[in-house]
């Protein structure tokens, strides 16, 4: 939550989001994560914070596979993901 936590580092976003999944979790739905950037999929080349997001998209996918996790992706894209995959 960027109003907390205005610049978390790889690991906070680690945590963070396992604990979104969680909660989500605790109300029986099946929760879709979005790692929200104002690049979408390697659109934007050499920028630490792009860096840092794949880095820990790709580090929650290798430690916690059941986590649906996707990005980085602008907000537009992250909303038609969510619906297409219904």
């Amino acid at each position: 939550d960027t109003l907390i936590n205005s610049d978390p580092s790889s690991e906070e976003l680690v945590q963070l989001t396992r604990l979104c999944d969680e909660h989500v979790r605790f109300f029986n739905e099946e929760p879709k994560i979005a790692m929200l950037s104002f690049s979408s999929f390697g659109s934007a080349k050499n920028d630490a914070t792009i860096d840092m997001i794949r880095s820990v998209t790709s580090k929650i996918k290798a430690e916690h596979p059941e986590i649906i996790i996707d990005g980085e992706m602008q907000l537009v894209f992250a909303v038609l993901d969510l619906f297409s995959l219904n």
